[in-house]
């Protein structure tokens, strides 16, 4: 651990951006030349102990060599909790209010950190205002702002969890903030019922409750009570058992609002059904056809996943228009492995934010790509092969050897003689029936073929069971999109010198709305669209996509940047504007995989990184695009 002189030293280097020697910092400091250089290099044998981050120059000074590295490292040796663990525990447990120069010797950090941890912080704990003032930062918002932040700060807490009981060392952190008092009594009384009651709850929705009633009986105890919306529950004695339970262990008394609180998390944790009307019903119904159509996809709807996904939804409304959260610890993977279904997902769903009175986010999204994933997956279905042989057990044998071993994956064999053949009742369930005999009661699926099965007829077989997949895999893997008429040549926005995300998006915006393409309310969309999750991707690429009703006429604009920047959590030095009108939402799909597809090519990337002008880009993907169809 550094001491708070070597961390006075540290602070020093890190503001600095040149070389200091030994006599300025120990001017800074108050200390001698001497002092300075035992702590410099006691501070090396601890910073440069894996990497290289203190250099010296000799007759020039000391500076620092990798701030980013500087900083993990910072943190490993003045504690085992992060900086912003230590800045948001003091504004929701602490004096609530703290300064600048507090954190600054707090933690041994320079301000300009502080000020980045900061609005880290704010992403942390959401829609709750974090303020600074000459006094220092504090959190303002209502009631229900500030237990959302305290909900948002216990998620954080859990994905900090390492070990392979997390949930315990999740408690365990909790009781260190909340009391070992109310961390027992919630649990004991919520695990108690879920027990008796719930047969199959996820995880995610019962720690969510979990933390949920945590915090409500932590603000109550300081006599901090919420204002809400009536929840329209329909089985108040859930709620009653639960809170009555609690509100006995701990001495709470939890009236009518309180209740109704806890009633609308049950609610928006899918423990009790969303009352939902007619209009929102038949809305969510269109939604769900809306989707399936710019997906290319076909639903029975009879289909569990579908009545599933239904109820899904009007949970997911009931959070929204609460601004309640529901943690995905699964959003990042979602968005990297399902990308194109994530994004038409996304902007399909703009329209429906006004008239559902809602605002999606990354989280609520990742859930829809979810089932609308499981939809395409339940669409490549199995197929079942009867084969009726009333030869020997051998030559039977064989066949079904052949068949499997010649067959997709997707292919399952069954084997049975004529005369239980003729006794079956349901053959609807078999795509294909191969006989080696003649059939009394053959089927229009049925193909009679010889004892030994050629080459010719297992060619035969395959063909007739890829029909239908061959089909569906031509909606899912639709042709790309012509390059050259959607990518935007009338704005030049290559090899420029952006020194910021907003900048980017206020060129962008300006540029795309003089040349007709958007309306003067796109850039707010972005802006919006970026503060619920970002587009920017590890690969060093920002997707953003504005509404399809501030957009005029389809496009696609290309930015390329000469030094990579900052966007949210990745530094990029490419970013593609999408902007898909309302008359072409069909294509959607269609220029979502298309980017996609360029993304996923690295040598692709290398040629736009290092062109100069659209020409050259178009030029580049272009013979990529010949070059994948000769491989075809």
């Amino acid at each position: 651990m550094l001491s708070k002189r070597q961390s006075r030293i540290l602070s020093l280097l890190e503001e600095s951006n040149r070389y200091l020697t030994a006599d300025e910092i120990a001017k800074s400091t108050g200390v001698s030349k001497r002092t300075v250089h035992s702590e410099l290099k006691s501070m090396e044998e601890d910073l440069n102990s894996i990497e290289k981050i203190l250099i010296r120059k000799r007759g020039i000074g000391i500076a620092i060599e990798n701030k980013k590295n500087l900083e993990s490292k910072a943190i490993e040796l003045n504690s085992d909790k992060s900086r912003l663990q230590v800045i948001m525990e003091n504004l929701l447990f602490g004096e609530k209010i703290i300064s600048y120069n507090q954190l600054s010797e707090l933690l041994f950090v320079s301000k300009s950190s502080i000020s980045k941890d900061l609005e880290k912080v704010q992403k942390i704990l959401g829609e709750i205002v974090l303020n600074s003032s000459a006094k220092g930062s504090y959190l303002s918002g209502n009631e229900n702002q500030i237990r959302e932040a305290y909900i948002r700060f216990n998620h954080w807490l859990f994905c900090q969890c390492s070990s392979s009981n997390t949930y315990s060392e999740w408690l365990a952190k909790l009781e260190e903030y909340y009391s070992e008092n109310i961390v027992t009594a919630c649990k004991d009384v919520l695990f108690s019922y879920l027990k008796d009651h719930w047969d199959f709850v996820s995880e995610v929705y019962v720690q969510s409750l979990l933390s949920s009633l945590i915090v409500q009986a932590y603000r109550m105890q300081f006599a901090e009570f919420t204002k809400c919306k009536p929840s329209n529950i329909e089985n108040e004695d859930v709620v009653n058992r639960i809170v009555n339970e609690v509100s006995n262990r701990l001495k709470l008394d939890f009236n009518d609002i309180e209740r109704e609180y806890f009633a609308g998390k049950l609610i928006s944790f899918r423990f009790e059904p969303a009352v939902s009307k007619v209009i929102e019903q038949q809305l969510v119904q269109q939604l769900v056809l809306d989707i399936c159509s710019v997906l290319k996809l076909t639903i029975n709807n009879n289909c569990e996943t579908k009545s599933m996904l239904e109820k899904h939804m009007f949970s997911m409304f009931y959070r929204l228009r609460n601004h309640q959260t529901i943690e995905n610890p699964f959003v990042d993977q979602i968005k990297e492995e399902y990308g194109v279904i994530f994004q038409t997902i996304w902007i399909v769903l703009q329209k429906y934010e006004s008239l559902l009175g809602v605002q999606f986010n990354d989280e609520e999204i990742a859930y829809l790509t979810i089932y609308f994933q499981t939809f395409i997956e339940e669409n490549r279905t199995i197929k079942k092969v009867l084969v009726v042989c009333q030869l020997g057990v051998a030559t039977s044998e064989l066949i079904i050897k052949k068949l499997i071993n010649y067959l997709p994956a997707t292919a399952k064999v069954e084997r049975v003689s004529k005369q239980r053949f003729e006794r079956m009742k349901n053959l609807d369930e078999y795509s294909l029936i191969l006989t080696t005999i003649p059939l009394g009661r053959a089927k229009h699926n049925t193909i009679k073929v010889s004892p030994y099965l050629s080459k010719n007829e297992l060619q035969m077989i395959r063909e007739r069971l890829d029909e239908n997949e061959s089909s569906f895999q031509d909606n899912q893997t639709e042709i790309f999109i012509n390059f050259d008429e959607v990518f935007n040549q009338k704005i030049d926005c290559i090899k420029k010198n952006f020194t910021s995300k907003l900048e980017i998006v206020e060129v962008a915006s300006k540029a795309l709305f003089e040349e007709g393409f958007v309306s003067a309310k796109f850039k707010d969309g972005i802006l919006s669209r970026e503060n619920l999750g970002g587009t920017d991707l590890p690969i060093g690429i920002a997707i953003p996509h504005g509404k399809p009703q501030d957009v005029f006429k389809t496009t696609v604009l290309p930015v390329t940047l000469k030094r990579k920047i900052k966007w949210n959590e990745f530094y990029i030095d490419i970013v593609f504007f999408i902007c898909i009108s309302e008359e072409d939402r069909m294509k959607t799909k269609k220029i979502i995989q298309s980017i996609y597809s360029i993304m996923e090519d690295k040598e692709l990337l290398r040629k736009i990184r290092k062109s100069e002008s659209i020409e050259e880009i178009l030029i580049a993907v272009e013979r990529n695009r010949e070059k994948e169809i000769c491989y075809e």
